[in-house]
């Protein structure tokens, strides 16, 4: 290979470097601490205006409800309560 391609490797090499370790020490500066297993419920579009909350790991449906708000809201209150009952909120440090 000609020298200047050769060159022009190493250069890219030795970039390539100061990137990955910058990202590498981005990901190490996080504090959060991420759930395992991740949401639990979710909210499903059935038909036009008509959603359904549902237990993400045992497909069991929870809730029917017309607005996609009120039905975040409960799918918001069910992690919740999960949670309490698991002894803490996942994704806060403390």
């Amino acid at each position: 290979m000609h020298s200047s391609f050769l060159q022009r490797l190493d250069e890219l090499d030795a970039l390539l470097a100061c990137s990955n370790a910058a990202r590498i020490d981005f990901f190490w500066r996080t504090d959060r601490l991420k759930s395992r297993r991740g949401v639990r419920f979710q909210v499903v579009t059935k038909k036009l205006g008509i959603y359904q909350v549902v237990e993400r790991y045992t497909g069991k449906t929870w809730a029917f409800r017309f607005n996609y708000r009120e039905a975040m809201e409960f799918a918001i209150q069910l992690e919740e309560k999960s949670d309490r009952r698991k002894g803490g909120a996942r994704c806060s440090p403390s």
